[in-house]
């Protein structure tokens, strides 16, 4: 019985994560401060949600570090603009 629920949980588990961008695309990505609120928001979504890093145990931090340092570049080197 505890097999099924471990089998169950990792099924739903599966359909719960976002597919992510491979790294080495991640730290090629653009600055483009043409397009940043929409880069910024594509890029908060490759973030792991709670959900997340509790389903996986603990989400890869290379990835994650990459992720932010993507956000903080655009944040710092793009000007603040109105949406």
């Amino acid at each position: 019985m505890h097999s099924i629920a471990l089998v169950a949980a990792m099924a739903v588990a599966g359909c719960a994560i976002k597919p992510r961008m491979d790294i080495r695309e991640l730290v090629a990505y653009p600055v483009d401060c043409a397009n940043k609120y929409a880069h910024l928001r594509f890029l908060q979504s490759q973030l792991p949600s709670s959900n997340e890093q509790v389903i996986k145990g603990q989400f890869d931090r290379d990835y994650e570090a990459a992720v932010k340092t993507k956000i903080w570049d655009l944040q710092s080197q793009c000007e603040d603009i109105r949406r």
